[in-house]
C-alpha cells in the first residue's frame, strides 16, 4: 500500500513537469526565443533549458517562479494544475471612472476651517465643489493608472 501510494504521488509530480515541458517550448515559441536567449534572460544554461523542454530534468521552484514571472503567466500555468496561463489577481480591482462621475450633494455634516458650514453654501458653490471632486476622481484614476504601468515596467525590467 505505502509503494502505491509513493507511486502515485510520483506520477502527479511527472504529469507537472511534463506540462511544465511542453508549455515551457510552446511559451518560448510563441515569444520567438531561442533556447540560448531564454536561458540568458533566466540567468542559466541552454542545455538546462533543453532538458527541461524534453521533460529530462526539472527546473527547481525558484526557476519555477522566474519562469512564470518572464512569461507572465502562473505557476499554476506551467505545472498544468490550471489551463488559464494569466496571473490571478490579488488586488482590489477599482472600476474604471465613468466620463462623468456620478456625484450628488447630499448631506456631508462637513465644516470648514474657515466657520463655512455646508448649509452657509450657494448653489453654484456647491456645483463648482462637485465639478472640482470630479476632476480629482479623474486625476485619482490617472495617477493610479500610472503607477500600475511603473509597477509592470519594472517588472519587466526585472525580467
Amino acid at each position: 500500500m505505502l509503494d502505491l501510494s509513493l507511486n502515485v504521488n510520483y506520477n502527479i509530480h511527472e504529469r507537472g513537469f511534463i506540462m511544465l515541458a511542453k508549455r515551457l517550448k510552446l511559451l518560448r515559441s510563441n515569444k520567438g526565443l531561442t533556447q540560448e536567449q531564454l536561458a540568458k534572460e533566466l540567468n542559466t544554461s541552454k542545455s538546462s533549458v533543453a532538458m527541461w523542454e524534453i521533460g529530462q530534468r526539472d527546473p527547481d521552484s525558484d526557476t519555477i517562479i522566474l519562469i512564470a514571472d518572464f512569461f507572465d503567466v502562473s505557476t499554476d500555468y506551467l505545472l498544468g494544475k490550471s489551463d488559464d496561463p494569466k496571473l490571478p489577481s490579488h488586488k482590489k480591482e477599482e472600476p474604471e471612472p465613468e466620463e462623468e462621475p456620478n456625484v450628488k450633494w447630499g448631506e456631508f455634516g462637513v465644516s470648514f476651517g474657515s466657520g463655512i458650514h455646508m448649509n452657509d453654501l450657494t448653489d453654484e458653490d456647491k456645483e463648482e465643489m462637485i465639478e472640482l471632486f470630479k476632476a480629482s476622481l479623474k486625476l485619482r484614476a490617472e495617477r493610479n493608472k500610472r503607477k500600475e504601468e511603473e509597477q509592470r515596467k519594472k517588472g519587466d525590467d526585472r525580467k
